[in-house]
């Protein structure tokens, strides 16, 4: 799943009609690591096998599962739709990043704090993963919403994919259960869209990502035994970016 995954980032990289990004997302600005960074780094075409490698990396590490690199997609191209962005060789890293934190609070079991995440990329401070969840959430307007006709639009579309590249996909992914599971977090953060989507035209800049221990418990007995990691939600208005997904 994750090498399809990455496959359809490498064709957002490929297909891109210009550069348009934001600072918050610079590699040079802002980088993962204390290597330093090329001068010509955002000339430089990314390859398909780097994608899947840091990708594979964070997965691994935060034992995340497959459904997770699917909503990770999802909040990939809905920020880049949103935030009228592009997937470039300058900000590819971090845009991914970001949706990997967010998917995996949203969607994952086990908790994924953002200091976990820093003792994966140990050169990035708990602060610096924040501010990148921060303006990730902002800029998806609080819209972290996933419908079961949503996951099932990209499943299928991964799954060709994968058949065109040759690759092993698990049935398994597209069940009964994951889509009552589905519709239920999506219904629990309708009910959190008042309270939050409310905070965010306020002066102070938006918090981290409220996990399921600082939700009260009558918003949390909507959906009894699903571990929730959200921000409230607000509506899909903006059309949303074609997928790349299927590369003609």
């Amino acid at each position: 799943m994750i090498k399809c995954v990455s496959i359809a980032i490498h064709s957002h990289i490929v297909h891109r009609k210009s550069n348009k990004t934001m600072s918050i997302f610079d590699e040079k600005l802002h980088p993962l690591t204390k290597d330093p960074v090329p001068d010509n780094y955002d000339q430089q075409m990314t390859e398909q096998k780097t994608i899947y490698r840091f990708m594979r990396i964070l997965f691994t590490a935060a034992q995340l599962t497959a459904e997770c690199a699917i909503v990770t997609l999802v909040y990939l191209e809905r920020v880049l739709s949103y935030g009228e962005l592009d997937l470039c060789p300058s900000n590819w890293k971090r845009l991914v990043l970001g949706a990997i934190m967010l998917a995996s609070k949203v969607w994952d079991d086990q908790a994924v704090w953002n200091v976990d995440f820093c003792q994966i990329l140990q050169d990035i401070t708990v602060s610096e993963m924040n501010e990148l969840e921060r303006e990730y959430i902002q800029l998806l307007q609080f819209n972290v919403n996933v419908g079961s006709s949503i996951y099932a639009k990209y499943y299928f579309d991964l799954r060709q994919l994968a058949k065109e590249n040759k690759i092993s996909f698990p049935d398994e992914l597209l069940t009964k259960e994951k889509a009552i599971k589905l519709e239920a977090l999506s219904l629990v953060n309708n009910r959190l869209q008042q309270p939050l989507s409310t905070s965010k035209n306020q002066s102070n800049p938006v918090q981290s990502m409220p996990n399921s221990h600082q939700i009260s418990s009558q918003q949390q007995s909507l959906v009894p035994l699903i571990s929730l990691r959200r921000s409230a939600s607000v509506e899909f208005t903006h059309s949303p970016r074609k997928s790349l997904l299927i590369i003609s």
